[in-house]
């Protein structure tokens, strides 16, 4: 069973937060940790890949493009 609801109430301060984005309806990522983002999935330093929804490519690469000249 899942239950949704919780989810979202646990991740609320999540996107206050401008190091943060969301690739993915199941994903949050802190930007400190990308190592790469590409236009399909985002390289962690950990080594995880993370996917790229198609509605977001252009706002993830924005996001990240952005925090990045401004850091």
């Amino acid at each position: 069973v899942c239950n949704r609801g919780k989810f979202d109430d646990e991740v609320m301060p999540i996107p206050q937060n401008p190091s943060f984005v969301q690739p993915h309806k199941s994903y949050w990522v802190n930007m400190e940790y990308i190592l790469e983002c590409s236009q399909e999935s985002i390289s962690m330093e950990d080594g995880s890949s993370i996917p790229i929804s198609r509605n977001q490519r252009m706002e993830i690469k924005n996001k990240y493009l952005t925090y990045f000249t401004e850091v």
